[in-house]
């Protein structure tokens, strides 16, 4: 019985090796330009051996934004970088909060938080944009820094609206709650299912600026909006977040719920399908050794 486990040790520990090279035999690299492009790829900050990301971004406004931000790549300075564009965006955001926080004091500084919102929009959309035009995509770098600065830009707008006077705290972190819950699900599905998926319902980050520039519009015009219920006074506004925070709730759980049982269903297929193979490669004998 030890004999046959220690055989049975062997025979996995030669088939990995066998395996492991030849995923590194220099014949399988191809080329030496291959060789060449691949190492250069892993020196410019990519992996040549990483999964293929596939970006899909369906809003109502795609496709006219993106000729837009074509059109404004084309005609930037050579002085102007994508990294400079991104910390446009978040002083953009940095500035929409101190307007919206300053707006208690006079509703004209609520014109400063459109203004930022627009210059978050104008740097956070176009410094991906711009890379891609000159050619200078940096990938996991510029995934990292995008995303990153996103949170960032995410919490300085979201905390002004909650230090106005025209959205409670409480409401104005469930808004944010609610859109990390949207951009978690994301991040997750790239990574499980490598589709990194920017918009859902046809809504994304550019329709959720123009739902705040109107919402704000709105109040430059008609000013605070509140009515008594039998739970006290409330604003339309909490009661719009409310609604949309727990159709997102739901939203997400019925898409990790059907994305689960699809990978689950996915993997039991390739599970089949992997043991397949290794019993049609294999003798009888050594197949029975493997399953040991």
């Amino acid at each position: 019985m030890r004999w046959n486990a220690t055989y049975q040790g062997i025979l996995r520990f030669t088939i990995q090796l066998m395996r492991i090279k030849w995923l590194e035999d220099p014949a399988q690299e191809g080329s030496a330009p291959e060789a060449a492009a691949r190492t250069k790829c892993r020196m410019q900050d990519v992996s040549a051996d990483a999964p293929v990301v596939s970006r899909i971004h369906r809003s109502w406004l795609a496709i006219s934004e993106k000729r837009l931000l074509v059109w404004l790549a084309a005609r930037l300075p050579e002085a102007v970088t994508p990294d400079h564009l991104t910390m446009t965006g978040i002083a953009g955001a940095a500035l929409c909060g101190l307007g919206y926080g300053a707006s208690g004091r006079s509703p004209l500084f609520l014109w400063v938080a459109i203004a930022g919102l627009l210059i978050n929009w104008f740097g956070d959309s176009l410094d991906g944009s711009l890379a891609r035009h000159r050619g200078i995509e940096r990938h996991q770098y510029g995934f990292f820094i995008d995303h990153t600065t996103d949170i960032v830009s995410q919490v300085f707008i979201f905390f002004g609206l909650g230090a106005s006077p025209y959205m409670r705290l409480d409401i104005a972190f469930l808004a944010l709650l609610s859109y990390w819950m949207a951009a978690l699900l994301t991040f997750i599905r790239a990574v499980a299912t490598q589709i990194f998926q920017i918009s859902y319902f046809g809504i994304g980050p550019t329709e959720i600026r123009l739902g705040l520039i109107a919402y704000t519009l709105v109040l430059l015009t008609l000013g605070p909006m509140e009515f008594t219920t039998r739970f006290g006074v409330v604003a339309p506004i909490s009661v719009i977040v409310v609604c949309i925070a727990a159709g997102v709730f739901s939203a997400f759980v019925h898409m990790a719920w059907h994305e689960g049982r699809r990978l689950s269903a996915q993997a039991e297929i390739g599970d089949k399908v992997a043991q397949a193979e290794i019993r049609r490669n294999l003798p009888a004998w050594q197949y029975k050794l493997h399953r040991g």
